[in-house]
């Protein structure tokens, strides 16, 4: 199976035992190495790199340069946290990190409205976010129950495949 298959039938797509699927689970997902080469993304996803304004009080904003791909490495290597500027981004929305396990190296993060769950694996990060104002297609909307599951479960095959 390539890696674009498993992005699109394990991460994007939840596969059931009657061998269908519940399309569009996940809003966008990723297969990337420690190294921060991509191996496989979904339609639409990739890391960016902008520049963008930050409020750093009520009267004063700052122009900073985020390196989407650099704050994900960052926050991966410290516990689910960046000391970026910009913090962690994926596609130009900020995240923040609501729990990471060190047993398990999976990574839950939340901004409003959605989030996303990363699980690093021996050689790569899966990747995958949620957006609660989208469905799937049976028509429950995006959610981190669903997200997060998608990416244990492809997370723990990997592993137990060496990868």
């Amino acid at each position: 199976m390539s890696w674009e298959t498993y992005v699109s039938t394990q991460l994007i797509n939840q596969p059931q035992a009657d061998g269908t699927f519940i399309e569009n689970v996940c809003e966008h997902a990723g297969i990337i190495s420690h190294a921060g080469a991509p191996w496989a993304y979904s339609k639409d996803f990739a890391f960016q790199e902008y520049d963008t304004e930050i409020e750093i009080t009520d009267t004063e904003k700052r122009t900073i340069h985020v390196n989407e791909m650099a704050n994900f490495l960052d926050s991966m290597a410290n516990n689910g946290k960046t000391k970026k500027d910009g913090g962690i981004r994926i596609k130009g929305q900020k995240y923040m990190t609501g729990m990471y396990d060190s047993d398990t190296n999976i990574c839950y993060l939340s901004k409003p409205g959605g989030g996303a769950c990363i699980m690093k694996t021996h050689q790569t990060f899966l990747v995958a976010t949620w957006n609660g104002a989208l469905k799937d297609s049976k028509g429950i909307p995006q959610n981190k129950g669903t997200c997060n599951g998608v990416v244990e479960k492809l997370g723990t095959f990997l592993m137990a495949s060496s990868y």
